[in-house]
């Protein structure tokens, strides 16, 4: 079992939502969670979650445009060693 944090500041600012209105890069803070099990002498699988919480930048130049993202991601995974 295995659990993990990061933080990390928006890589650009209201100034610049403008000019990044396709960007999903926003999310700051991200938690994660996963385990591997150990299937045969051979095969594992793997299991992760990982969730990035709500982030919302809006342009402080009057356009009143807004970049939003929360996302949730699953991995599954079959490993097999030789």
């Amino acid at each position: 079992m295995r659990f993990g944090i990061n933080y990390a500041e928006a890589p650009f600012g209201e100034e610049d939502v403008d000019n990044n209105l396709g960007s999903v890069a926003i999310p700051e803070l991200h938690l994660s969670m996963g385990l591997t099990r150990k299937l045969t002498d051979r095969i594992s699988g793997s299991f992760s979650y990982t969730h990035a919480f709500e982030n919302e930048l809006t342009s402080n130049t009057g356009s009143g445009n807004t970049i939003s993202i929360e996302q949730n991601i699953v991995y599954l995974q079959l490993s097999y060693a030789l």
